[in-house]
């Protein structure tokens, strides 16, 4: 049969993983099945569970609790729950937005939110407890429950969602952050990489002149007067070339001014 002492660890493991709701029961079978333990009904299944979660979250508290002192953590929660400056948008309701599409308006909002979570120094206090799966189920409790839900909840749970959705928040905030920079960066080179590339283009037939003196001057077969007739040459189509280029760049304001 089971033995309850032996399974616990395990089953801890499963729930330090961030595993919640039916999947975890789910888990907990499959691990069951993997040791090889006899797999008891669903109640006493629930029960071992429900042990190893409490077991797991009078740790993280304990944790938290020495970790974050308590007036931190009270500025945290009246900071989600008020309003933002211009708005009737709580700050927990404006970091559950969605950062929309990809603009300067965006990164500049996604900055602010960065910004403010700093401020209130939810980076400065690491919990190495708090593993991201873990951090992330809690988190969500935290995303999808009523304020005056979330304040029926009792200790540990209470604490430890308010915590985990803070610092998961950070993280979540700060990545989209680096990826819409990244995103705007690329762009940048991009236009600035097609710039260039037009700039090289109008210095190619000088390039490629340079290119053609140096090969006639290096050729031992040609005495100098044979050397400066085709090097003269060579110059006689560079500036062909120049003359057909300005043309073409006179006449595109007209071409423009036509359509």
């Amino acid at each position: 049969m089971i033995d309850a002492p032996k399974i616990l660890p395990a089953l801890r493991d499963v729930v330090k993983a961030g595993v919640n709701g039916d999947p975890l029961l789910a888990s907990v079978r499959r691990l069951l099945h993997e040791h090889r333990f006899v797999i008891p009904g669903t109640r006493r299944l629930g029960s071992l569970v429900q042990l190893a979660v409490q077991s797991i979250e009078r740790e993280v508290l304990a944790a938290i609790e020495r970790k974050i002192p308590l007036h931190i953590r009270t500025q945290w929660l009246e900071a989600l729950y008020s309003t933002q400056p211009g708005s009737d948008a709580t700050m927990l309701e404006w970091l559950r937005e969605p950062p929309g599409n990809f603009s300067p308006s965006s990164i500049e909002r996604q900055s602010k939110k960065v910004k403010q979570l700093l401020d209130l120094l939810v980076d400065q206090y690491l919990i190495t407890a708090l593993t991201p799966e873990y951090m992330h189920g809690y988190a969500e409790g935290m995303r999808l429950r009523r304020p005056s839900r979330f304040a029926q909840l009792k200790e540990p749970r209470r604490t430890i969602e308010l915590v985990c959705f803070m610092r998961y928040t950070l993280f979540e905030h700060t990545d989209l952050l680096v990826k819409l920079l990244d995103r705007q960066v690329s762009r940048i080179w991009s236009r600035a990489s097609k710039e260039a590339k037009s700039v090289t283009g109008s210095t190619a037939p000088a390039d490629a002149f340079v290119g053609n003196v140096r090969e006639v001057l290096s050729r031992d077969n040609l005495d100098a007067d044979a050397k400066i007739m085709q090097i003269a040459a060579h110059l006689y189509t560079l500036d062909a070339t120049n003359r057909r280029r300005n043309v073409a760049a006179r006449a595109t304001p007209d071409s423009r001014r036509a359509h």
